[in-house]
Formats: C-alpha cells, structure tokens, sequence
C-alpha cells in the first residue's frame, strides 16, 4: 500500500508518497525532500515530528521512538505508515525544531 506522507511548516506543506515497507525518511529520500537526520536508527532524535494525524508503526530495534511517540512525536528513520500522515516539526523547548527542504535548493 501508498499512503501520503504531508509535512507542514510554516505555512508550507510538502507532501511525498511512502510505502507501507519503508520509512518516511526513506520515502522522503526516495522524492528527494531533504529531512534532518543523523543516526538512522531511533537513537539520536534529530528526525523527530510531530503526528497530527495518521497511524504508523515503529520499526524493531529502535532505541528512543517509543518515548518520542508517548509525547505525541515519531522519528521518520524508524516509522512505517499504516495510513496517511500529517507532520509538523516539533516545538521549541520539546526537541529543536527542523523544517523539509527539497536536495539541491
């Protein structure tokens, strides 16, 4: 299945299709949007969004998604969507506030 993977910001919103079987990070590569990130595997944080809407499903091995996702947050390196999901960056004081921008600009 493809669900659509929407992220907005500051009045912006850039959406990219994502597979069931891959990452939103993945799937954010794969449609060239550049999405902050560091470790790739659920440790370090750097990719964290808030979820506005939308289910998903954490991947196995990850180290920090399950206290990111009970604060309302998911890391995009470690999350597979179950439906359609709408992002926002985080707020300041929550974790630092990273934005999409699309490789090359």
């Amino acid at each position: 299945m493809i669900f659509q993977i929407s992220i907005t910001s500051q009045d912006e919103t850039t959406c990219f299709p994502c597979r069931h079987d891959q990452t939103v990070l993945e799937a954010a590569e794969e449609n060239e949007i550049d999405l902050i990130h560091s470790c790739g595997i659920g440790m370090c944080g750097e990719c964290a969004y808030r979820i506005s809407d939308g289910k998903y499903l954490l991947g196995d091995g990850n180290i920090a998604g399950d206290t990111f996702s009970e604060n309302g947050l998911i890391l995009t390196c470690v999350t597979y969507p179950r439906s359609d999901l709408k992002l926002v960056p985080a707020e300041e004081g929550s974790i630092e506030v990273y934005q999409p921008r699309r490789s090359g600009t």
